[in-house]
Order: structure tokens, then C-alpha cells, then sequence
């Protein structure tokens, strides 16, 4: 289970697992003031771009796929059918809820919004919930954090690099946690994630281009 090289995007055989799409950001966005263009049309050819490169089969998208709660705005309305649409069109797509997608299911009425995924010894999870460690996972791969390194140069300006986290829990499971796939996230630092029973000297910090930092 790896990193696709440069991308928010993780690779499991034949499977492309993504976090966070969170189509319609823009909208909550513009509340405050910041306009940006419509992410949508990115994020389509990003995935599609990625699906051919990888030769993918499936896809897991890992939660939050929709942006705003409680309500949806028109375009999640139309752009989220039309691009799970697609891509069912291409692969196999299975959703797993997230703590933004409260109403998703009214969107994606023909869709399946499950809870978590297992696979073997693999369990998936958008992370929002209290996770519960058994002997029969050995990986957690979840989303919801948005994980990212936080540089400060020599004026002091924050920079904020998306990242992989890996460790492990106090049981010896593994996790992995994605970073968020709409590059308008805003991340949050490993020191501030809320993540129960973890083995903190296990936990490894890689950017987008698989270099490690020790933090």
C-alpha cells in the first residue's frame, strides 16, 4: 500500500483510495471573502488522470466527498452524481461516509454511502469516529485529518505542505492517514490530530514527494 508519487492519492494493487474531495468548498469560501475558481472540473481530471496512470480497477473515495453541512449547495447537487457517474463508468467506486457528507446519500441516491470498508485485514474509515483496534485489522487507513508539515522560513511565514502519516496503534495495527485530495484544504499539523492509542515513536511524517522528516 504506497503513495501515488506526488499526488493525494494512495495505491493498494489495483485499488486508488482518496480522502477529502470536498466539492464545494468554494462556496463557504466566498462567505469569507476568498474567490477562488471552481474546483470541480480539477478534481474530475485529476482523478481520471490518476485512474489511467495506475491502471486502476476501483476506487475508494474515504469520506467527505461533499463540502457543505447541513445543506448541499446546487452545484454539489449536480456535480457529485455526475462525477460518480463517471467514474462508476470507468471502475468500481465505493463511498464511505464522512462527517461532511451528512446528506449525501439524498445526492447519491443510486450510490451505496457506506459507513467504513473491510477488506481482509484492511479496514478503511473516514476517521470522524472513535475507531475501535481488533486483533482482526492489521492497517487503518483513514482521512478526515488533512495531515500536513508546517514550515516557517527566516521572515516567519507559514507554510503548510500536505503529508502521509504512518504509525502504529498501542495493539501493533498499522494506520495510514491520507491527506486531503482538494488541494484547498487548508491541513492540520500531526502534533494537533486527535488520534487514540497511538504509538507515538512510531509515527513517520512523509511530503508529497516521499521524503521523510523527522518531527
Amino acid at each position: 500500500m504506497q503513495p501515488v508519487y506526488g499526488e493525494r492519492a494512495l495505491r493498494w494493487g489495483r485499488t486508488l483510495i482518496l480522502a477529502d474531495l470536498h466539492i464545494g468548498i468554494e462556496s463557504e469560501l466566498k462567505k469569507f471573502g476568498v474567490f477562488v475558481p471552481n474546483q470541480y472540473e480539477k478534481i474530475r481530471s485529476r482523478i481520471i488522470s490518476l485512474i489511467e496512470s495506475t491502471k486502476a480497477k476501483r476506487i475508494i473515495l474515504l469520506g467527505d466527498v461533499k463540502h457543505n453541512i447541513p445543506s448541499s449547495t446546487i452545484e454539489e447537487y449536480k456535480n457529485i452524481p455526475k462525477l460518480l457517474d463517471e467514474l462508476s463508468s470507468l471502475v468500481e467506486v465505493l463511498i464511505i461516509k464522512g462527517n461532511h457528507d451528512g446528506n449525501l446519500e439524498k445526492l447519491v441516491q443510486k450510490y451505496e454511502v457506506l459507513k467504513e470498508f473491510r477488506e481482509g485485514k484492511v479496514l478503511f474509515t473516514h476517521g470522524h469516529r472513535k475507531i475501535d483496534l481488533c486483533d482482526e485489522i492489521d492497517t487503518y487507513v483513514i482521512g478526515h485529518f488533512h495531515p500536513c508539515v508546517e514550515f516557517i522560513d527566516k521572515n516567519g511565514i507559514k507554510i503548510k505542505e500536505a503529508a502521509w502519516i504512518r504509525g502504529e496503534f498501542k495493539n501493533k495495527s498499522k494506520f495510514i492517514i491520507l491527506p486531503a485530495f482538494n488541494e484547498l484544504i487548508e491541513g492540520i499539523s500531526f502534533k494537533k490530530i486527535e488520534l487514540r492509542y497511538v504509538e507515538k515513536k512510531s509515527v513517520k511524517t512523509y511530503l508529497l514527494d516521499g521524503t521523510y522528516l523527522k518531527i
